[in-house]
């Protein structure tokens, strides 16, 4: 029998969340099997805020309030075909989706949410305004604290909608009204364009680059994404990387400035890249242990440890940096609880390697995976085999470096399209 997974519904809000990590178990290499996922989402967050490795098209951050705009334009009588805005907003969804598919049709890899089931004729499986939401109310496009549930059922009962439209052309209000901006002009839009279905294309318009490059900017101080989109060159740059490995960036001129123009930022990107450089044993180790209780032999990932132990044993510019309770205080600022397992067991880890306390190693690994997976932990007596040569876990941290990669790209393309036009 297969396995099943259920929840009590507390709230809108749950919902929504439970609804986010039910899709995230299913992407391959995303299954936390030694818990440092919290750390992983602290340093994603402060990088690249409002994004999520489900995200395909920067297109859909203007679609949706798009959508939720030509809601507002119609009489009572047409809104009352609807049995809810959230309806409204799936249907319209659903078509601009299949609008999508149809006007770049024989076009490939142009993430279009659902292609395949719009092809198919089926309904989507996840809606984009579900998987946006969060980059939505992060980069200001609709000022709300609510969930995407909470927001629609509150959106549909204000009588006065035409009030709800923030025009970005309007000058930028002080904090005071800023609070009732909150209840009154949620849904800001680059333009009134009545007629966008009509020339609807999955990449930005040259207007709406440059309001989405504002917008992140604006509401996404400090992060890297706000940083790479406030130069041209920075982000013909991050475009120019042959791959997508968080790694990469470290070798661009415009990170390699940061050091000077904001120090704390440079020192974000760094310790994300030693944090994964220093558990990535962890999780080669963990899977030797797996390969070893099938045939005796840690197989095809014993060049990976050996590989990995001379990059960083001797490293000793990475050990004069790390530094654990930078990290513990920045996944604290993210608002996320640590659990106290995955603090010891990152400390023992990365005090074990650095002074060559190898004995402890499997012991630290296997009583972290007992931790976090329970009664589920495959290295305890009687748990689940793994087939040769499998890797079971996360196998690399990008932090959203490639979101953020096509987030930036969209944006460039259309801003450069203006040029071109």
């Amino acid at each position: 029998m297969g396995s099943l997974l259920g929840w009590i519904d507390f709230s809108p809000e749950h919902r929504d969340k439970v609804t986010r990590v039910i899709g995230l178990l299913s992407e391959p290499g995303t299954v936390d099997e030694l818990g440092i996922g919290v750390i992983r989402n602290a340093f994603s967050n402060r990088l690249f805020p409002g994004l999520s490795t489900v995200q395909t098209r920067a297109k859909y951050l203007i679609i949706i309030p798009r959508i939720l705009r030509d809601y507002d334009a119609l009489s009572e009588r047409e809104k009352r075909k609807y049995s809810s805005l959230a309806i409204y907003l799936q249907q319209s969804e659903d078509d601009c989706n299949k609008l999508l598919v149809s006007k770049h049709h024989g076009e490939s890899e142009l993430g279009i949410f659902g292609a395949e089931n719009v092809a198919q004729n089926k309904l989507l499986q996840r809606m984009p305004s579900s998987v946006y939401w969060n980059g939505l109310r992060t980069f200001g496009l609709i000022t709300t604290p609510l969930s995407l549930t909470e927001f629609l059922t509150n959106y549909q009962r204000r009588s006065k909608t035409d009030a709800y439209i923030h025009d970005s052309s309007e000058t930028t209000r002080g904090d005071d009204e800023d609070a009732g901006d909150i209840l009154l002009q949620p849904i800001k839009i680059p333009d009134a364009n009545n007629g966008w279905k009509d020339e609807l294309r999955i990449h930005l318009t040259s207007i709406e680059a440059e309001y989405l490059q504002s917008a992140v900017i604006q509401n996404a101080r400090g992060s890297l994404l706000a940083y790479l989109l406030g130069d041209d060159s920075r982000m013909e740059e991050l475009l120019r990387l042959s791959g997508n490995e968080f790694d990469s960036l470290l070798t661009l001129d415009c990170i390699k400035e940061l050091k000077h123009i904001d120090e704390e930022l440079y020192q974000t990107v760094q310790a994300a890249s030693d944090f994964w450089r220093v558990t990535y044993g962890a999780h080669i180790r963990y899977n030797q242990l797996l390969q070893e209780r099938n045939s005796g032999t840690p197989g095809s990932f014993d060049s990976l440890w050996t590989d990995w132990c001379d990059s960083i044993v001797h490293d000793h510019q990475l050990w004069n940096r790390w530094n654990t309770d930078w990290i513990w205080r920045l996944v604290s600022d993210n608002g996320s609880v640590l659990k106290p397992q995955v603090r010891t067991f990152v400390e023992g880890w990365s005090h074990a390697i650095e002074h060559g306390e190898s004995k402890r190693l499997d012991e630290i690994v296997i009583m972290q995976e007992n931790l976090n997976k329970g009664g589920r932990a495959r290295l305890r007596s009687g748990g689940e085999r793994v087939k040769e040569g499998e890797w079971v876990g996360i196998s690399g941290l990008t932090y959203r470096v490639p979101t953020a990669w096509q987030i930036v790209k969209d944006i460039l393309d259309g801003l450069d399209s203006k040029e071109t036009s």
